[in-house]
């Protein structure tokens, strides 16, 4: 199985960046736990007809489509109310770790549906065959303009390769 894909009903509100501001740790506490176990038990389920991978893959891409109906959650919003649903791929053993060492894509998408009953969050796993290749900076080549993450920046800076 190269695709892996379950479908929620929606994220608990608490679980979202706003909600956690709002709500007490308990209350999120008991929503995560709820979320993981619900998408480990769906997890389980799409692979009752096809057997797990023997090793958890070690790239892999995460797509998150949101189906709303009244107001969609913002995607800084949904990131964080999403986790329980990434780490249940981990606990579940499809993926090795949701680090960015092992995941080449993290996308968000969403759709307006007609009815509330329709709203869902639809988290796909995909395994990735090719490793993309990584940026190499030499010392005599141009100094890039942007980096790809602040880890990235960080080691140009030491290595003195770029200014802050």
């Amino acid at each position: 199985m190269e695709t892996i894909s379950i479908e929620l009903p929606s994220i608990p509100s608490s679980l979202t960046k706003n909600g956690r501001r709002k709500s007490h740790w308990k209350t999120q506490q008991k929503a995560t736990k709820k979320l993981l176990e619900d998408s480990i038990f769906l997890i389980r389920y799409a692979l009752q007809e096809e057997s797990p991978p023997s090793e958890p893959w070690t790239k892999a891409k995460i797509h998150i489509h949101q189906k709303w109906s009244n107001v969609p959650l913002d995607y800084d919003g949904l990131a964080p109310g999403a986790a329980p649903i990434v780490d249940a791929f981990i606990h579940s053993g499809i993926i090795k770790d949701d680090s960015p060492k092992y995941i080449c894509s993290y996308t968000m998408s969403e759709e307006k549906v007609p009815k509330q009953a329709q709203r869902a969050i639809v988290v796909t796993v995909s395994k990735v065959n090719t490793v993309a290749p990584k940026l190499k900076v030499g010392i005599n080549e141009p100094k890039p303009l942007y980096t790809t993450s602040f880890s990235k920046f960080d080691e140009l800076y030491r290595k003195g390769l770029i200014d802050s």
